[in-house]
């Protein structure tokens, strides 16, 4: 059975991303002159909170590491399918029925040729490069593995975050800070017991706040400065305060996780929950869905107050959340009823054809 703790951390960043995804994405980064200054703030300390979750997510999968196989593969693929055609489906029909025009295109429904769900693209290649990973990782010895990543650290943090000349670490999105935060993962696996004798929970709670903390300073100074630091869909890349190598989200993220690492429990509950925790983001960030996700929250935005907007935003988000939850039921009943079995046999097929030769 899978640790719940973990799988719990990954319901909870999940939600973090609907937040994420409701403020400066759906209405905008706060401008400090255009604004009352408490909502400038306020805003701000939202963005921040919740921007270590795609960190999160990569630390999880290289604490574990992954084991690519055909079954976790096309597992991915389906999800990704289902969700691209379905909901395109659903919105033609709906169009049809209404008379309206639909306000996407055909192609940018599919996760792989839109760039609104990048982390598909960049986590499938991670998944590709895993083996060679796990393979470094288990044949150096643990002072060469905290020396590789402590470079990798170094180019982040100098070249991309402070130079900005390398496109990849730029903004963090892309494959190679993956590779990165993939490692870190290894790193702390691979150091639990050091780590849990020498840094109790209080080190771990103060580490994160420092990261946090430290973050958003620079966002307010920034803000206050006037400088745009924040990316916009048609610029990705640019951001070189909300950038994935940021070294204070880095060390956020990685506190908030061994948070949960520092305490096993197992729910059958959770973990089924969790299963869910892809289809999440697949369905709010379709290009059609989060077409209609940013107007709604503009639109809630520009006819209230910030208290009642931040209401509202905070049980819209519970609703996508449980209802995708819900929606997904459908794809895993049909995954495990007729797709899995499917992989398993391509697998067996492959795996005899290969030990025969």
């Amino acid at each position: 059975m899978r640790k719940s703790n973990f799988e719990l951390l990954r319901l909870i960043c999940m939600f973090l991303v609907l937040i994420l995804h409701a403020n400066f994405l759906s209405i905008g980064a706060p401008v400090y002159d255009e604004i009352p200054k408490a909502e400038f703030f306020i805003r701000s300390i939202i963005e921040v909170i919740p921007f270590l979750a795609v960190n999160v997510f990569i630390l999880i999968s290289g604490y574990f590491s992954i084991r690519p196989s055909i079954k976790s593969v096309t597992n991915l693929l389906f999800c990704c399918l289902f969700y691209s055609v379905g909901i395109r489906c659903v919105y033609y029909i709906i169009c049809w029925t209404t008379g309206c025009q639909p306000l996407v295109g055909f192609l940018s429904s599919f996760y792989f040729v839109s760039m609104s769900v990048w982390f598909v693209a960049d986590y499938l290649m991670l998944m590709i490069f895993a083996p060679i990973l796990n393979s470094f990782v288990e044949k150096v010895s643990n002072k060469t593995l905290i020396t590789t990543v402590g470079s990798m650290l170094f180019f982040a943090f100098y070249f991309g975050l402070f130079r900005g000349v390398l496109v990849e670490y730029i903004s963090g999105y892309s494959f190679v800070t993956f590779i990165l935060l993939y490692m870190i993962g290894r790193i702390l696996h691979q150091n639990k017991e050091w780590i849990d004798k020498k840094i109790g929970f209080l080190a771990t709670c103060g580490g994160y706040l420092v990261g946090l903390v430290g973050l958003f300073l620079i966002v307010i100074i920034a803000g206050v400065r006037g400088h745009d630091y924040y990316f916009y869909l048609d610029d990705l890349g640019t951001s070189r305060i909300f950038t994935y190598t940021n070294p204070f989200l880095i060390l956020s993220a990685v506190c908030f996780f061994w948070l949960f690492a520092r305490k096993e429990f197992y729910s059958p509950t959770v973990n089924k929950l969790s299963k869910s925790v892809f289809a999440i983001l697949l369905i709010h960030s379709n290009p059609v869905s989060i077409t209609f996700y940013n107007k709604y929250f503009k639109y809630i935005y520009d006819h209230m107050g910030l208290v009642q907007y931040l209401g509202v935003m905070l049980v819209s988000c519970v609703a996508v959340f449980f209802l995708s939850i819900m929606i997904d039921q459908l794809r895993i009943l049909i995954y495990e009823k007729w797709i899995s079995p499917l992989s398993v046999k391509i697998s067996d097929k492959l795996k005899d054809k290969y030990e025969n030769i």
